[in-house]
Order: C-alpha cells, then sequence, then structure tokens
C-alpha cells in the first residue's frame, strides 16, 4: 500500500510540471475486496493530470461498503485536486 502522503507529494510535483492546478473529479465503483474499479472522469483537468488522478486512484485500498454484514459494490465520487507550489 502506497502512503497518502507520498501520493499528494506526487500529485503536486505532477500539477508543477503541467504548470496547471484544479480539481479532478472521478466516479468509480468500490468493488466487495475493497479495490477502485470502473473509473470514469466525470470533471477533466487535462494536461495529463486526469491520467495521473486515475492511476493514483487505483493504487487505493478501501474498507468495502456492508449490508447485513455483508460486503457490497458501492459507488462514489472522489475529487483529487492538483494544486501549484510556491
Amino acid at each position: 500500500m502506497v502512503s497518502r502522503s507520498l501520493l499528494v507529494t506526487t500529485l503536486i510535483a505532477l500539477s508543477a510540471c503541467a504548470h496547471f492546478e484544479g480539481p479532478v473529479v472521478l466516479w468509480l465503483v468500490v468493488g466487495t475486496d475493497g479495490l477502485p474499479q470502473q473509473i470514469k472522469v466525470q470533471r477533466s483537468l487535462g494536461m495529463g493530470l486526469d491520467e495521473k488522478a486515475v492511476r493514483t486512484v487505483r493504487q487505493w485500498r478501501l474498507q468495502p461498503a456492508t449490508k447485513e454484514g455483508k460486503p457490497v459494490p458501492v459507488t462514489m465520487n472522489v475529487q483529487i485536486n492538483f494544486r501549484l507550489t510556491k
């Protein structure tokens, strides 16, 4: 599992390389195994940052939702914010 602080640092660096900042919104399904699936870009930023956001979210391991004590798939939106550092 990759640490979130490392991912945030990487995303900030990628944003600086593109000289662009803003949010990318992704829609995805969290499977019964906690893995992100069927990731789709809902709000694009362009400049290759959409693909970087998708690649980052694919590395996440989430706790699956449960219904009556059993894991179930659930949909969610995720916003990844790219920002320039000074």
